[in-house]
């Protein structure tokens, strides 16, 4: 398995809870929907306490392997669906992308 995060700012212009309600409300459900391969989708919306911070959010998804993510990730579906919509609430120059492997140290049994 194989996790891509994502450090994302929000778009100038647009309110840190208006940012969080179209993540929510709008880009994760067309996500979900065009890729059903994914095994994990958490979005970590950042506090921004007074100073503010340089990001808005840290959005890991879960991909069963990195062929898997090279395959959609190149895809119609990204480039057609993906792609433009992420236009509409992200700044691009201030997103970071990173691939990574997870390594649970601890885990709380319920």
């Amino acid at each position: 398995m194989i996790k891509q995060m994502f450090l994302i700012k929000r778009k100038e212009g647009i309110s840190h809870d208006d940012f969080r309600k179209y993540y929510l409300e709008h880009h994760a459900p067309i996500v979900k929907e065009a890729f059903p391969e994914i095994i994990k989708y958490v979005i970590n919306f950042i506090h921004q306490g007074k100073r503010g911070s340089v990001y808005d959010a840290i959005t890991e998804i879960y991909w069963p392997d990195f062929e898997t993510l090279k395959r959609l990730n190149g895809s119609d579906t990204y480039q057609k669906t993906i792609a433009p919509d992420e236009k509409n609430f992200i700044s691009k120059a201030g997103a970071m992308i990173f691939l990574a492997e997870e390594f649970v140290a601890k885990e709380m049994k319920k």
